[in-house]
């Protein structure tokens, strides 16, 4: 798992291939122990987590977010996906920002206000970087 953590140039395509093959439960909710590994990595490895979900959804953005969004509203993984949200802004927070705005999961609005209100400079550069 350690090899699959290492940054590399492609922008993480090849790391979530790599992830992909080597533990294909993560993902998969009918694995036994796919949420007590996610739980774990998001309490022990939220920064490589992280990075794994943002390689997921590079790869294939149309199909891995709802994925992803199913992911993170387990009970385990609450916290985590608080701390996503309430970090400064990237393009997979403001994509799982606008994914639960249209599930009616979280107000688009009051995200952006206070995120603005938090980050301020850090936040409008992230958004307009998003944009």
């Amino acid at each position: 798992m350690s090899i699959c953590l290492a940054d590399d140039r492609s922008k993480g395509a090849l790391r979530a291939e790599l992830f992909e093959k080597l533990a294909p439960p993560l993902l998969d909710d009918a694995s036994p122990h796919a949420t007590l590994v996610q739980a774990t990595l998001a309490e022990r490895a939220p920064t490589q987590l992280k990075r794994l979900l943002r390689s997921f959804q590079d790869r294939d953005p149309e199909r891995s977010l709802p994925r992803i969004v199913d992911l993170l509203q387990k009970d385990e993984l609450v916290n985590f996906y608080a701390s996503l949200l309430n970090g400064p802004p990237t393009e997979l927070s403001c994509q799982l920002a606008l994914f639960g705005d249209s599930r009616g999961a979280l107000s688009l609005a009051h995200w952006f206000r206070e995120t603005l209100a938090e980050h301020k400079e850090v936040a409008a550069n992230g958004f307009v970087r998003f944009l």
